[in-house]
């Protein structure tokens, strides 16, 4: 006969890992729950009732911790019948924001933004090639192949959705994420310190798009080898197109 288990069904608190806020505490030990259940969306955690009695805490202390949650898009209360503490998706163009701008808060070097890009654009274009699939093929085919379309009509974003769409074709969602938060946050960056607008991308248009025809036929093909090295060489262009183009009295922020 199995012994019953003398764990608890919730975390315990721990006051020492938020050092002594408990409405820190009661957020943390909610989320470990969450985490531990497989972060079920949706579904009701507990009641607000339920949640006093069982940390032992005050309505205000509750409401820090919930703020806590709800900032951390991890949960919500919802009030009312069926009401309590509900799981939330986190949104993912908010988790990139939030590390975009710790990034700025740091200062940290466009270069080192840059090194970072390359780094996660290789190693995407190497698993995209080892893990693309017969669908995929199509779709990434004709999304390079609408790029001519698209920049005629003045949409040189279709530049990024190529990288992007590489990115989630790795199959990691943790180089997808990233990816998508450093190229947001280099152009934002390059358009805040030189004025440069989408359009002006236009004068290396043909260039950019011949370098995605290729990376394309690379990774379709599952050369990951070959992805890799015209993916490198694509960014070392893109870089050397950058320093050329950029003005002299505008340097990129440090």
């Amino acid at each position: 006969m199995a012994q019953e288990s003398n764990e608890p069904l919730y975390p315990r608190l721990d006051p020492r890992r938020l050092g002594s806020k408990l409405a820190g505490s009661v957020a943390a030990a909610l989320e470990e729950e969450i985490v531990r259940l497989g972060w079920p969306v949706g579904s009701v955690v507990a009641t607000e009732s339920e949640l006093l009695d069982r940390f032992a805490v005050s309505p205000p202390v509750l409401r820090q911790a919930v703020g806590i949650l709800e900032s951390n898009q991890v949960a919500r209360m919802r009030r009312g019948p069926g009401g309590g503490l509900v799981v939330t998706a986190p949104d993912e163009t908010s988790v990139g924001t939030a590390v975009a701008l710790y990034l700025e808060y740091l200062r940290v070097q466009p270069e080192l933004v840059g090194e970072a890009r390359v780094l996660i654009e290789i190693a995407c274009a190497e698993l995209a090639a080892q893990r693309i699939t017969d669908a995929d093929v199509a779709a990434l085919q004709s999304l390079v192949d609408a790029e001519p379309a698209r920049a005629s009509e003045g949409d040189f974003i279709c530049l990024l959705d190529v990288h992007l769409a590489i990115g989630e074709l790795s199959g990691n969602p943790v180089l997808s994420l990233f990816l998508n938060m450093l190229l947001s946050l280099l152009v934002a960056r390059t358009q805040s310190a030189t004025g440069q607008r989408a359009s002006d991308y236009s004068s290396s248009f043909d260039e950019e798009h011949r370098d995605h025809l290729g990376i394309v036929a690379a990774i379709t093909a599952g050369d990951a080898a070959l992805a890799r090295l015209r993916m490198v060489r694509h960014l070392e262009d893109q870089r050397v197109h950058q320093c050329m183009t950029q003005p002299a009295d505008k340097p990129l922020p440090q």
